[in-house]
Parts: C-alpha cells; structure tokens; sequence
C-alpha cells in the first residue's frame, strides 16, 4: 500500500484525503432479506503498470554551497489510478507555485537525480512554456502525466519520470528517459510526446553522462540527429 511522505513547508493544500472518506454515507447500510449481493466491481481500484512516487524541491538561492537534491523531499507514492487522482486533487498546480519550485513525478525507486543509477546515462526531452502561460503549463504538465502513468509511451520502459519547473523567466517541463544511447527510442519518445501535448515549437533533448567530474552533454534538435553537440563542464 502506498505510504504518505511528509513535507515540511511544502505548496501541498493536503497531501492525501482518506481512501474511505465519506464512503460510509454514501453506500445504503446492507439488507439482510434483499437476496442481492453488492456489486464487487464498486470497490475495486485500477492497479497501475508501475508505482510512481511525487517530489518536491525549492532549492535556496542564498544557499549555494548546499549539495544539490539536498532540499528534495519526497511527498507520496501511488499506484492506482484512484490514489493519482486523490494526489493530484489534493496538491498545487504548478501555476500556482512560487519560482525556484520544482515538481517531479517518477517511477518508484528512481530518484529524480542524474546520479541514479537509472537515469545516469539517460538524458530528457524539454518544453519550453511560452511566458504567461499558466493555464497550458498545468495541462501540458497533467498531460505529461498521465501519458507516463497510463504508460501511452511504445518504449515506456524508457521513461524515468518528469519534472516541472517553475521560473521567473520562463516554465519548463522535461520528460527523463533511461537509455541516451538508444537513438531510435528517444527519437521515438520525443515525437510521441510532442504529438501528446500537441507542442508547435522545437524541442530539444540533452544527454548526460557522468564521468568522474565531467559532465558531457549532447543535444539534438527538431527530432534529427542532424547537429550532435558535445560540451565539456567541470
């Protein structure tokens, strides 16, 4: 069963309502002559392919010397469809978030740092939100994700999770997937998701691979492997 993480500070109205909240009033007390049973498929819930665990972070500007992730938290892990409702119902839409803030949704037991094992040679796809776009930041985002939970994505496999990221200048949403060197899947994930979200401009994926202090990154454009970009960061 899922467990409820604790998030101190956090933009969460509430985490999670009770899974029985109201139940008792709204189902009539059983009768013993009625000869009918009651219909099992009310109480059955809609188990998901994988669980998927929400995060949150709102790194400190002034606290620059803390270690990244430092101030990630994680607020709650669901896997049926009716506890990714009640999550989502119960927590701030990113519109709604003060700048610096980031929300991540990733597979459970991936971290949503490029250090895990999972996402260490991986790299992610980007949309850039258009500045005063609230309103298709929040349906890009849930469009996002409920292509990953619903695992819509023909390399779902590939996928490790998505992150929203709220800025002064400009929203953005990544879409993190597991393997950079398989060209044919990224290629494939990003026309998937672009056609998901029905995105008209460019979109960019980068890849990263950890290695000692170096940190390589490629970067291809408009679904093309036609201009690969290596940049060197120490």
């Amino acid at each position: 069963m899922a467990e409820a993480g604790e998030i101190s500070g956090a933009p969460v109205v509430e985490l999670m309502q009770e899974a029985t909240e109201g139940q008792e009033e709204q189902q009539p007390p059983p009768q013993e002559d009625s000869g009918k049973e009651l219909d099992a498929s009310e109480s059955k819930t809609h188990p998901l392919e994988n669980a998927w665990t929400l995060w949150f972070d709102k790194p400190d500007p002034k606290s620059r010397g803390s270690a990244w992730g430092s101030t990630m938290r994680r607020v709650y892990t669901f896997s049926t469809v009716e506890d990714f409702w009640r999550l989502y119902n119960n927590v701030m839409q990113p519109s709604l978030l003060s700048a610096g803030a980031n929300f991540h949704l990733f597979k459970s037991g991936i971290e949503p740092k490029w250090e895990d094992p999972q996402c260490a040679s991986g790299g992610k796809w980007t949309a850039s939100i258009p500045r005063g776009s609230k309103t298709i930041l929040d349906t890009f985002w849930l469009h996002t994700l409920l292509a990953m939970i619903g695992e819509q994505f023909e390399e779902g496999d590939e996928i490790c999770g998505a992150v929203v990221s709220v800025r002064a200048r400009q929203d953005k949403i990544a879409l993190w997937t597991r393997t950079a060197s398989n060209e044919a899947a990224q290629i494939g994930i990003g026309k998937q998701w672009k056609d998901v979200l029905e995105y008209q401009e460019q979109m960019g994926y980068m890849f990263h691979e950890m290695q000692g202090r170096r940190r390589w990154q490629r970067i291809v454009t408009q679904f093309e492997l036609l201009k690969m970009i290596c940049k060197h960061q120490f």
